[in-house]
């Protein structure tokens, strides 16, 4: 193989569900690796010098915001989902093109031998790059949900998924056979690494050992998720209820005067937490907005989890897939799901049954596989 061959790892402030995969591929590929290769990590738009190009990636990162918080353009969101890859990113191209202009001479100024991203733009610049003979760099992209967007470029070495559907759709959508690789899902190392019981778990939250509900939707669907915090403290069900608010003021507001009232329910509220893998390890279930790491890690640690709000088309069409598997439920209506959350309480063997079927997924390697796959695809094109 060439001597230390550059391998640039780049990272999309767009949404933790891409940087905490990245972070643990990276980890994986320098700790098995690191010594045969040069690597670099980026967050490649936020970092650059061009402010066209932070631009670019603030408008990215400022695009999953707004798809979560304003309907309409949620809706048109959606509708994109219809477009084919080529017209998508013809979009893109012609909304970014000064900034990707700029990007790809930084791209060919950093020369990698091998770039790899979670996100579609850094690895649809690096095509385009290729395209236009300004570098000759391996295209590695790691698709982190069960659903194949059409912004993903098709003109790529290596295209890792974690799941069957994605594997179907990314064959069907125009990769390429060799490119198209299926790997366990990538968890964050606190996850996997977690050692604490349920019991041990609930001590350190501070709470008793009984049923325990987790609220894990943050500033996402917050008029339902009120209703809904409302409704489970009147329904006075002796449980412990704990809600993460993340940086919705109005919400914690609102759980604290909830805190405040004469009720057999046990609230402990938090706005942004750097604890929620504890929390989700204390509780039997977990309600939630439906992101792929949120829904995959919460059931890892023994809390199967109801999706009540869904962020976008992505979030949906993920909370379909998992739902489909048995390994989450999905619904909106508050009655409902406090009969649920009762039905649980009665029979310890509802959720059981949820924690069963997700055992084949408690594969904690899935980093490390996908760091042997990018070395392995170094090894190809340099030989050993």
């Amino acid at each position: 193989m060439k001597e230390k061959p550059k391998v640039f790892f780049t990272f999309v402030e767009a949404g933790m569900g891409h940087i905490i995969p990245m972070n643990g591929i990276y980890k994986a590929f320098c700790e098995k690796y690191g010594d045969s290769c040069e690597t670099v990590k980026s967050y490649v738009f936020s970092s650059s010098p061009s402010a066209e190009v932070r631009a670019m990636g603030t408008a990215l990162a400022a695009h999953t915001k707004r798809v979560a918080n304003d309907n309409f353009y949620n809706f048109i969101e959606a509708v994109s989902y219809g477009f084919s890859s080529k017209t998508t990113l013809k979009i893109l191209d012609t909304r970014f093109s000064k900034a990707i202009k700029i990007f790809s001479s930084e791209l060919e100024k950093i020369n990698p031998d091998l770039i790899v991203s979670s996100y579609y733009m850094p690895s649809h610049i690096a095509a385009k790059t290729n395209r236009a003979g300004q570098t000759h760099t391996l295209i590695a992209t790691y698709s982190p949900d069960p659903y194949i967007y059409p912004a993903w470029d098709r003109d790529c070495d290596l295209f890792i998924v974690n799941n069957d559907n994605a594997e179907y759709m990314a064959l069907k959508k125009g990769f390429s056979e060799d490119s198209v690789k299926k790997i366990p899902f990538v968890y964050d190392e606190k996850i996997t690494d977690s050692k604490l019981t349920k019991d041990e778990a609930r001590k350190k939250t501070g709470i008793d050992d009984k049923f325990t509900v987790l609220f894990t939707n943050g500033a996402y669907g917050t008029k339902r998720t009120g209703r809904l915090l409302e409704k489970l403290v009147d329904a006075d069900l002796g449980i412990n209820l704990i809600a993460v608010c993340g940086n919705d003021k109005s919400m914690l507001d609102k759980v604290m005067r909830l805190k405040e009232k004469n009720s057999g329910t046990h609230i402990i509220a938090t706005g942004f937490t750097d604890k929620l893998n504890e929390f989700m390890l204390a509780s039997d279930i977990a309600i939630g907005k439906g992101g792929s790491n949120t829904i995959m890690e919460s059931v890892y640690l023994g809390c199967p989890m109801i999706i009540n709000a869904e962020a976008s088309r992505l979030e949906t069409e993920t909370a379909k897939y998992r739902e489909s598997q048995g390994l989450v439920v999905r619904e909106k209506n508050p009655e409902k799901i406090i009969d649920f959350i009762k039905k649980c309480i009665a029979d310890k063997s509802v959720l059981e049954n949820y924690r069963k079927r997700f055992r084949p997924f408690m594969q904690p390697d899935g980093a490390k596989i996908c760091a042997d796959l990018l070395y392995d695809l170094l090894q190809k094109k340099f030989g050993r």
